[in-house]
């Protein structure tokens, strides 16, 4: 019982306040040294960032991505789109979207299917990425999807999604 009260003696005199004063500074410290080192390899690995840029030499077929030709056959497709069946809508969404994927190509973006050209792109190299995914899932669920229906606004929106992708690119 001796030991017992001894034991408790020596465990409650010890200064737990200074001790954790002591710990609390050393953390602090610590994650100061550690945020500056995260800051520090961080800006020393920016040279390093991969960089996006756009094929500025002619593509196959000696194309720029700013060609009349490409022009024309967008107003095709809008105009393909606008016609007086719903079903155009539809139509139209599959060509644009064969469209895109051609301007992908030129882009020398490498891939099986569009979508392995898409994840080539990411967000920070264009705005309009994660719209061009959405309207190129929805061109899917058009086409693979039995029953899927469209609304005309949403068939728009979609539109509209493709026709902003290649203004950013530079095509429209």
């Amino acid at each position: 019982m001796n030991f017992i009260q001894s034991a408790f003696q020596w465990f409650s005199g010890i200064p737990w306040r200074d001790i954790f004063f002591t710990l609390r500074v050393v953390f602090i410290v610590l994650d100061i040294v550690l945020i500056i080192l995260f800051v520090f390899v961080f800006i020393k690995s920016l040279p390093f960032r991969p960089k996006f840029v756009f094929n500025p030499k002619p593509a196959k077929g000696g194309l720029l991505l700013k060609d009349a030709v490409l022009k024309g056959r967008w107003q095709q497709v809008v105009e393909k789109a606008h016609r007086s069946p719903p079903q155009s809508l539809t139509l139209g969404i599959i060509e644009a979207d064969s469209f895109i994927d051609d301007i992908l190509k030129r882009m020398d973006l490498k891939g099986e299917h569009m979508a392995d050209r898409l994840e080539r792109l990411g967000t920070r190299d264009l705005k309009t990425v994660e719209s061009l995914w959405k309207a190129h899932k929805i061109r899917n669920n058009l086409v693979h999807t039995p029953g899927f229906v469209l609304s005309p606004t949403d068939a728009k929106m979609v539109l509209r999604s493709y026709e902003s992708f290649l203004k950013e690119v530079g095509v429209l």
